[in-house]
């Protein structure tokens, strides 16, 4: 179910697609529908590390990222587990930033120096039960 907090319920409605078996064609259409241009337009990299301990979190984070139209530039796991998540960023607070950290709530703050990334968001134990993604 989409849907959002700002359309009045009358304006509502509700229809039901049935995807694919195949991951492939699934992104394509959640893409096709769901793809934010702004997001695709500024192509500011994302970097997603994850810290939680839980095999493929940061995976399934990129998936509905890059199906918005982040640009995900890489996955990897943490050397050592984090308690908490986060989102940090170099530069200006771009729409990227503010709309990735509208979807998961994380505290943010500011990279002193760039890395392989403009945005490093670390999937810490905290996020295990997020249902955002």
């Amino acid at each position: 179910i989409v849907s959002s907090k700002s359309v009045p319920l009358a304006n509502k409605t509700s229809e039901e697609l049935i995807l694919p078996n195949k991951e492939i064609l699934i992104d394509k259409i959640i893409s096709d529908l769901f793809t934010d241009d702004t997001l695709l337009s500024e192509r500011v990299s994302v970097q997603i590390i994850n810290a939680s301990e839980v095999p493929g979190m940061g995976k399934r984070l990129e998936r509905v990222l890059s199906n918005m139209g982040a640009n995900v530039v890489a996955v990897s796991t943490a050397g050592a587990s984090e308690r908490t998540s986060k989102i940090q960023y170099f530069g200006e607070e771009t729409y990227t930033f503010k709309r990735i950290k509208n979807i998961l709530h994380f505290p943010s703050s500011i990279l002193d120096k760039q890395t392989i990334a403009n945005i490093v968001i670390t999937l810490g134990k905290d996020s295990i039960n997020i249902k955002n993604f």
